[in-house]
């Protein structure tokens, strides 16, 4: 069974979109925790026949995801914001997904939508992972700190490995009260248990509109968090080079701030593009990586790559040998990289 767990604070407006794809499929069940809410937000997640889980006083996001944990049955945990729309079809996909690869953390794109918008559309803005992509691969395995992207608004998680990062009473590090970094410091204990990683790709969230002002109580909370995580994992110290790009007194770009932290990827000096049509599978990767010459990037452009495409590149040795890129993004980003590729040569599978 997969379990969706959804955290919600005075969110009464967005959660009918959030829960109406979703609160009628087999073998999943949705778990709403209203933390402290003062509007109908709990009274919606009811009328969607969801489990609720009511705090009378606001006990932070961790706090409220780990009460959803301790409730739920799954095998298998999604945890969503109360302001995300997924597909319908998202959730098998997630299991599908979950099967090839054990011990895998999957981690969705979404796209910032304008006031009154419910799905993605042409307008829609891109979030910075799905930017990261772009930058480093489509295959989060490959990238170099994949933890960092770990973002609990669109999370997958099987519950073995939850249980191997933390007790069964708190997963989540609740002393996280501020705003962000409970779920990327989960993210970072994950990656040293041994967790595989992947995007969920073949699916694009919408995140609704609402404020999203990164004011100075907000940032000094992030500081707060960051300090906190520096202090239980020193080799975190590198994150709070992305400081800049949340401090509202900056103007700092999230990608050149996430590019001091991780680093750039090494350009080896020859590129081999294969065009995959056929269903992706281990043996065509393992392949890819047996063919692969000395000093030599694999790019694998495949039309439409699904999230369990995603899930059989985490299972390579090297994950980071085959560089994943769908179709239509390839056509926009071939020109940039393969400029800097000294011998460029292209197959077709």
């Amino acid at each position: 069974m997969l379990s969706v767990i959804i955290p919600v604070k005075n969110r009464a407006n967005h959660l009918p979109f959030t829960l109406a794809p979703i609160t009628e499929l087999p073998d999943c069940e949705v778990i709403v925790v209203d933390d402290g809410s003062t509007d109908s937000s709990t009274d919606v997640a009811r009328s969607y026949g969801c489990q609720v889980v009511r705090h009378e006083r606001s006990v932070g996001p961790g706090a409220a995801r780990n009460a959803g944990i301790r409730k739920a049955r799954g095998d298998l945990l999604l945890f969503l914001d109360s302001d995300i729309v997924v597909t319908p079809q998202l959730p098998a996909d997630l299991v599908r997904a979950h099967a090839v690869a054990e011990d895998l953390v999957m981690t969705g794109f979404r796209r910032h939508l304008a006031p009154g918008e419910h799905t993605p559309g042409p307008s829609s803005r891109r979030d910075s992972r799905e930017l990261l992509a772009d930058l480093y691969s489509y295959n989060l395995a490959s990238h170099p700190r994949p933890w960092a992207l770990a973002y609990s608004c669109f999370l997958s998680v099987p519950r073995s490995l939850l249980d191997r990062v933390g007790s069964s009473q708190e997963v989540f590090d609740e002393r996280f009260r501020g705003w962000g970094l409970e779920d990327i410091e989960l993210g970072l204990r994950l990656s040293r248990s041994g967790a595989r990683w992947a995007f969920a790709l073949g699916h694009v969230a919408g995140h609704q509109y609402h404020d999203r002002t990164m004011t100075r109580d907000r940032f000094q909370g992030w500081q707060a968090n960051l300090e906190m995580m520096v202090a239980k994992h020193p080799e975190a110290a590198p994150y709070g080079r992305l400081a800049p790009a949340f401090d509202p007194k900056g103007n700092a770009d999230f990608l050149d701030c996430f590019r001091r932290f991780a680093g750039v990827r090494k350009v080896p000096e020859h590129a081999l593009v294969v065009h995959c049509a056929q269903q992706l599978t281990g043996e065509i990767l393992r392949d890819l990586v047996t063919r692969r010459g000395p000093d030599t990037s694999v790019f694998l452009v495949v039309a439409g790559p699904s999230a369990t495409d995603a899930a059989l590149c985490s299972l390579l040795s090297s994950p980071s040998d085959v560089l994943l890129y769908p179709k239509d993004a390839w056509q926009q980003l071939r020109d940039t990289v393969t400029a800097v590729q000294g011998t460029v040569v292209e197959e077709y599978l």
